[in-house]
Formats: C-alpha cells, sequence, structure tokens
C-alpha cells in the first residue's frame, strides 16, 4: 500500500533511455499528472535495457517508510530527464 514498483524491460539501452524520457515528460504533463494523487512523487530511472518506476504518496501511503524505498531507489543506475 506505499507505491508502486515497476520494472520494463527494452531490448536496448537507447530504446529505455528514450521510452523513459518521453514516459518522464508524460508524467510531467497534465495529462500523465492527473492519473495519480496531487501529492504524487515520480522515481524513474534507467539501468542499462531496464526502466524502474516508483511513484508514491504520502498521504495516500499507511506505510511511513515510504520515502526511505524512493530515496533508495534514487540510487539505482541513472535519472532520466524529460526529452
Amino acid at each position: 500500500t506505499g507505491g508502486y514498483l515497476v520494472i520494463y524491460e527494452f531490448p536496448s539501452a537507447a530504446q529505455a533511455g528514450a521510452i523513459g524520457r518521453d514516459f518522464r515528460a508524460y508524467l510531467a504533463a497534465g495529462t500523465g499528472a492527473i492519473q495519480y494523487p496531487r501529492d504524487t512523487q515520480f522515481v524513474l530511472r534507467r539501468v542499462g535495457t531496464t526502466l524502474v518506476f516508483f511513484a508514491w504518496s504520502l498521504e495516500a501511503s499507511t506505510d511511513e517508510r515510504v520515502p526511505e524505498v524512493a530515496a533508495a531507489l534514487s540510487t539505482v543506475g541513472e535519472p532520466l530527464t524529460p526529452g
């Protein structure tokens, strides 16, 4: 109940990076943002050919340790910026 962790695997690191940047831009846009509670924070990282996505809301979570999970996931791989 603390958040959702999703792992996406792609054929290449370049494809993972391109799709990850598009996904990051989508989450920042109005269309993507309305699908989550207002205080939702996102972790989106690329590890080789893999994207790691974690969406969490402190208000909606029943687990107060969720920020620790997000902080740990933020150290994995590399961040993706909109593109």
